[in-house]
This record gives structure tokens, C-alpha cells and sequence, in this order.
């Protein structure tokens, strides 16, 4: 799965295909580590020789329309309950008048 940079590190190392594929996957594995699990499949991309971005950019927008999704379900409700605040406390009143 990391060719590309497997062959990267053994040109640039002079390390045999195996030392090669094992430096490449300690490097992946690090990367892991420290990078959001979000961004693993794009480091992957990366690895086999492939552009960083295009997945990321789909995943953040992803993300972004589930949040908007929820703060306009978040603000319908609050609405909802301050209406309902509203009618209790005239009743409220109303029936404090009488």
C-alpha cells in the first residue's frame, strides 16, 4: 500500500525493499499518531503517491453540513421552547389576574 514512499525512502536511504517497506510504515504509523483519525485515508493517499486535499476538503465538508444541520435543528428548538416558555407564562399571568 505504500509503495511510493517505500521506493522514496529506499532510494534515498539505499535500504533493501524490506528495510524500505518497514521504515515507511514506522514513519506511517508515527504520522498516525499524531495526525486526527480523519486525515488517516489522506496520509494513505499520500504514501502511495497521491495529492493531499481532495478527501480532506469532502471530509471537513462533510463535517461542516452535519454541524450546520444540528445548529439549525439546535435553534427550531429553542424557538419551539421559548414559544412554549412564553404561553405558560401567560397563562401564568392571565390566570394570577382572575
Amino acid at each position: 500500500p505504500m509503495t511510493h514512499l517505500a521506493n522514496l525512502i529506499k532510494l534515498k536511504a539505499n535500504l533493501t525493499d524490506e528495510q524500505a517497506q518497514l521504515a515507511a510504515e514506522a514513519v506511517m504509523d508515527h504520522f498516525k499518531l499524531k495526525f486526527p483519525h480523519i486525515l488517516h485515508a489522506e496520509l494513505d493517499r499520500v504514501a502511495e503517491g497521491g495529492e493531499f486535499g481532495d478527501t480532506v476538503r469532502e471530509k471537513f465538508d462533510d463535517v461542516r453540513d452535519k454541524v450546520e444541520a444540528v445548529a439549525k435543528q439546535a435553534g427550531a428548538k429553542a424557538e419551539e421552547l421559548a414559544k412554549e416558555v412564553g404561553e405558560k407564562l401567560n397563562e401564568w399571568f392571565a390566570k394570577k389576574k382572575t
